[in-house]
């Protein structure tokens, strides 16, 4: 990767394989884009501020034992990636209008079938009171007669 100041661009830039910033324009929108970079400067003038105060106490201290952890450089990149992915306006929009979408399916699904079940039962309570009409019961005292 290029190392150069954020939101300028080498002429080596042409693609996300070698220059970050340039992979970020690429699946960002403007706003998004515009806080990455606000958030990449501040990182490498945090990082600079740190690297200048670890050299004055590694100066001063020289005595004492240094610590040999690497500082992660790229933990403030993550955070604000993650960031902007979860602010994304394009996820909530797109959520919005496909739920929007769904919810109008779903109501003309539910108009039909009240509409079929409606038509079902008129035909179904017709034909009922019609059967009900000439429906004998039985005498349960009449004798069986045998055939």
């Amino acid at each position: 990767m290029n190392q150069h100041p954020p939101g300028q661009h080498l002429p080596s830039c042409t693609s996300p394989r070698n220059c970050a910033e340039y992979a970020a324009l690429l699946v960002m929108s403007p706003e998004d884009y515009s806080r990455y970079l606000a958030a990449s400067t501040a990182r490498a003038l945090a990082a600079m501020e740190m690297r200048a105060a670890a050299s004055v106490e590694n100066d001063a201290s020289s005595e004492e034992e240094d610590d040999d952890t690497p500082l992660d450089t790229y933990a403030a990149d993550v955070q604000t990636l993650r960031g902007a992915a979860a602010t994304s306006s394009f996820e909530d929009r797109f959520k919005a209008e496909r739920l929007t979408a769904l919810q109008s399916e779903y109501d003309e699904i539910d108009a039909e079938f009240d509409a079929i079940t409606d038509a079902m039962t008129d035909e179904i309570r017709a034909a009922a009171e019609e059967d009900l009409s000439r429906y004998v019961p039985p005498n349960p005292y009449a004798l069986k007669k045998e055939s």
